[in-house]
């Protein structure tokens, strides 16, 4: 957390100097005191100083206040606070309150929506190379039929900078043939530009492509791979597949068939829990009859720590 929130202050930075600031001051230096009790945690020492700079005219300070109040940082949230120093971070010209402020725009409980300001917001982050906003401005205009064609190519441009959610909303098209013709190939590619080990619902997708041979030649180990990467955290429509592929597994291998078992028994118990299948049950009943229950004592340990942490409040 404390070196994100680093990273992010010195990409607002960084950024900043594709625009004339008010100010020929080195913001970045002059917030280096601040930064360092922020990356020690000591925000009761951070936020007098980020205060004081911004009063000062420091738009790098002012952006990170509005990121405290985001986020947290040693502040109750306070959505409005942050819009407000995302606003003035953005007068500023910090490409990343001017993307900040983009997304303020669209929040009724600030302002009220205005998606107007919002895309005005967007644009000028975009033409200051923020290019998650060529994501956003794209899932604006994709809300408009005929603007669909200039969503997509500003989806292609986020994506080709490195933009995850841009990749994903990509592989997403191309998977289920929305807007383009249907491709797994590309799909399976833009889904591996989208961290998928970081991005469950893209984990699943690759899961359900090299299971099912999708645009790749079928591969258990990939399928499993995956699953189990989504499954592990928390996304609930990977655990009856994930389950259902060890069961398989067990049957066919077994030097290690007490090893799937055990795997089986567990995601299929999370599944029944979570997606209420009843072939996950099925999974379970059978399960038990191969496992000793012993077993079953430990696993359902491991699956109760899982539900507590991922799916407890859903």
């Amino acid at each position: 957390m404390l070196t994100l929130c680093r990273l992010i202050v010195g990409i607002a930075f960084l950024t900043s100097s594709f625009f004339t600031i008010a100010e020929p001051r080195d913001w970045q230096q002059e917030l280096e005191p601040a930064q360092q009790h922020l990356s020690a945690g000591r925000y009761a020492q951070a936020l007098p100083l980020l205060t004081q700079f911004a009063s000062n005219g420091n738009g790098l300070a002012m952006f990170t206040l509005g990121l405290a109040y985001e986020l947290e940082w040693g502040v109750p949230q306070n959505t409005s606070l942050a819009c407000d120093w995302f606003e003035k971070a953005a007068k500023l010209t910090v490409p990343m309150g001017q993307y900040k402020l983009g997304r303020c725009w669209l929040m009724q409980s600030w302002r009220g929506v205005n998606q107007d300001n919002a895309r005005a917001a967007f644009q000028l982050a975009l033409d200051s190379g923020i290019w998650t906003a060529a994501t956003a401005l794209g899932e604006m205009l994709w809300a408009d039929e005929s603007a669909r064609q200039s969503a997509f190519e500003h989806f292609q441009l986020a994506s080709s900078k490195g933009d995850v959610k841009a990749s994903l909303l990509l592989a997403k098209l191309f998977f289920h043939g929305q807007y383009v013709s249907q491709n797994f190939r590309l799909a399976l590619q833009y889904f591996s530009y989208s961290a998928p080990d970081n991005q469950p619902v893209a984990a699943w997708y690759m899961g359900t492509m090299y299971d099912a041979g999708l645009g790749v030649e079928a591969n258990v180990q990939k399928a499993m791979y995956w699953y189990e990467v989504a499954a592990s955290q928390g996304y609930k429509e990977a655990t009856l597949p994930l389950a259902a592929l060890y069961f398989r597994l067990s049957m066919q291998d077994a030097t290690n068939e007490e090893k799937w078992l055990a795997k089986t028994y567990l995601w299929a118990s999370v599944a029944s829990q979570v997606t209420q299948e009843k072939s996950a049950l099925m999974l379970i009943n059978r399960v038990q009859q191969e496992i000793p229950s012993a077993w079953t004592a430990k696993l359902d340990e491991q699956v109760n720590h899982h539900i507590e942490t991922y799916h407890a409040n859903k």
